[in-house]
């Protein structure tokens, strides 16, 4: 997997006990994957109710290396940059900052491990004759609708709404454009100057996505490996302070003050604490956040997807560190002249080696470098998650939003089309199944969740411009985003899980291969950790120095809890109702097989997706149940 210097043997295909009547024959007889790929691909052409997705070739699937990447690029946007400073003003504290950013990379840890102890035991499937777990993509939407099956679509309904609308690259978009201006020494730059940079991020990441889905790969891998680099840096600059090792930095003394036990919870007693640590906290989470970007992952990258988190969960403290051993931080956490703790730190080392103005024009491009490689991570993963809500058939023309679509591949057919004009007919391969390598060259790539994803991040960075200043709006999309989709998903998802692990007849515990107790023990942290901020947000701020009113990312957030379960409404029992009775079905076959090492592997699906009338008896679905395994529990 993910080793283009292995020859790709044929894979055969192992059919789930839901394939169709008239398939089950031939997949038991022993066709390959790539042969039934292929009688997908011809049964869905011209058919409106059918659409077969397939998965990447064996030499085009994600590397270790890659993973640790798309995790490292997720988890490090501007958070770890821009955090500290909104931190220490919201709890007033030094030494408690220090302590939420732990209690962070704690809850980081344990959501990783409830994460992927979700990933590897659901979807399951019965393959031949034994239940298995097969990764499907889809990550929190598999996982809340294995949970919450009853209302049948609620679930789906809810989070594939605020999924749709915020699960965006918009808050980076805006990030971006704010330093990338700053960077060219515009440091009150003109809002269109900086919606018309940021819609340009938005689109030109997502063309750089469309014309290859590698191309999206390798340049996240750059960003990634561009970002750790960073931090080690800053790593390196604060211990030289700290050791006097040149003569260019000079500590200030008031610095010794800030990792001082006696002095650096000092404030603790002070200000409205429980509404600023919620706050603080909030900031904390989307910092650390991406470690569920693997939250598919086969065996293989359990073990990365895990020292991955951990490794920048350290790097992350060891920044933080650095910051502190460098930086003056005044009483109650406000720095003069809008300044923050990054800006003040590389003007206190690299300023003092080279130049002030130039320093904090570097630490600006650092940020832009960090907000962009962001965006091409976010763009990458969530316009697949997108394609998956839209295979459930909850969106409106869910089957468009649910295709593959390779402009490359388009156009070079249209092209091929132009120059057989007035020439011979080409004739199919005898049989119909045999593989053709044109097939294989192109990469399957969601070119319409992409423009979906777009649109979106479009939406919100132009409704952004209402802001009255253009630095408040990262902060408040970044809280938009978080507090439904981080935090409440993971309260969900945390609590499913210990109500599941505190039966002992629960069928989660013979399934799943983590310890029982220590899963409950990771869950209860991550309920914890999430219910704190959701619930301590309401609290009033008695003083802020941002344009935002405290109260607007809580109403927000539960707005649109609220107007997805609105949507739901509509959908279940309206759209019916319009449609003259009609009901949805939707059915899921996957093509899967097995990988070199013994793994089943998804290597395609078809989705069938129809309104129809139930006593409508020339609907032309194959007979069968969910193929996967309906597990008791949440009744």
């Amino acid at each position: 997997m993910g080793n283009p210097a292995q020859p790709q043997s044929p894979t055969m295909a192992v059919p789930s006990e839901s394939l169709h009547q008239y398939r089950s024959n031939i997949s038991l007889g022993g066709l390959s994957v790539d042969d039934l790929i292929y009688l997908d691909e011809q049964e869905a052409i011209g058919n409106s109710s059918k659409e077969f997705t397939k998965s990447p070739e064996d030499k085009d699937l994600l590397s270790r290396f890659q993973v640790a990447c798309i995790i490292i690029n997720r988890m490090m946007g501007t958070g770890i940059f821009e955090s500290p400073t909104t931190i220490i003003q919201q709890d007033r504290n030094i030494g408690a900052s220090l302590v939420l950013w732990t209690l962070g990379f704690i809850a980081s840890m344990a959501g990783t491990l409830m994460y992927v102890e979700y990933g590897l035991t659901i979807p399951r499937r019965r393959m031949a004759g034994e239940i298995q777990a097969v990764p499907r993509s889809g990550g929190e939407l598999n996982y809340l609708k294995f949970l919450a099956k009853h209302p049948k679509y609620m679930a789906i309904c809810m989070f594939g709404f605020i999924f749709v609308v915020v699960g965006n690259s918009a808050a980076n978009c805006v990030s971006f454009a704010v330093h990338c201006l700053a960077a060219a020494g515009i440091n009150d730059p003109p809002k269109g100057a900086v919606q018309g940079i940021a819609l340009g991020t938005a689109w030109l990441v997502t063309l750089f996505h469309a014309l290859g889905r590698m191309f999206g790969v390798h340049l996240n891998s750059a960003f990634a490996v561009t970002k750790v680099l960073m931090l080690i840096m800053i790593i390196i600059l604060g211990f030289m302070v700290l050791n006097n090792h040149t003569g260019h930095f000079h500590r200030d003394p008031l610095s010794y003050s800030n990792l001082d036990t006696s002095t650096s919870f000092k404030e603790l007693g002070n200000g409205d604490h429980a509404r600023g640590f919620a706050a603080a906290y909030l900031n904390i989470i989307f910092t650390c956040g991406g470690w569920n970007q693997a939250n598919y992952p086969t065996t293989r990258f359990r073990g990365i997807s895990l020292w991955t988190v951990g490794i920048m969960c350290l790097l992350y403290l060891l920044t933080n560190i650095s910051y502190m051993i460098v930086v003056v931080v005044p009483q109650g956490g406000k720095f003069p002249d809008g300044q923050s703790v990054v800006e003040q730190f590389f003007k206190r080392t690299i300023g003092q080696a080279w130049n002030e103005r130039r320093a904090s024009q570097l630490m600006d491009a650092c940020l832009a470098v960090s907000s962009l490689g962001n965006v091409i991570v976010t763009t990458f993963t969530a316009a697949r998650v997108k394609q998956e809500i839209a295979k459930e058939g909850i969106l409106p023309f869910s089957l468009v939003f649910a295709k593959n679509v390779n402009i490359i591949e388009w156009a070079a057919r249209k092209l091929k089309r132009s120059e057989q004009v007035g020439g011979p007919v080409e004739h199919p391969p005898q049989g119909g199944v045999t593989t053709t390598s044109e097939r294989a060259e192109f990469e399957p790539i969601p070119f319409p969740a992409l423009v979906l994803h777009c649109a979106f991040s479009t939406i919100l960075i132009l409704a952004s411009i209402r802001i009255p200043q253009s630095r408040d709006a990262y902060p408040l999309l970044v809280g938009i985003y978080t507090y439904p989709i981080d935090a409440m998903v993971s309260i969900c998802l945390s609590f499913g899980m210990i109500w599941m692990r505190s039966r002992e007849t629960d069928e989660w515990n013979t399934y799943s291969t983590t310890n029982r107790w220590f899963s409950l023990i990771t869950a209860i942290i991550v309920f914890v950790a999430n219910a704190f901020p959701v619930a301590a947000l309401w609290i009033p701020e008695s003083s802020s120095g941002s344009s935002i009113p405290w109260y607007i990312v809580p109403t927000i957030g539960w707005t649109l809890v609220l107007s997805g379960f609105i949507y739901y409404v509509v959908f279940r029992f309206a759209v019916p109702l319009f449609l003259g009775g009609a009901v949805l079905e939707v059915k899921r076959d996957p093509v899967i097989g097995i990988d070199n090492q013994g793994h089943f592997v998804q290597h395609g699906e078809m989705v069938y997706q129809k309104w129809s009338v139930p006593e409508d008896e020339d609907i032309s679905y194959p007979n069968g149940h969910s193929n996967e395994v309906e597990l008791k529990q949440l009744h």
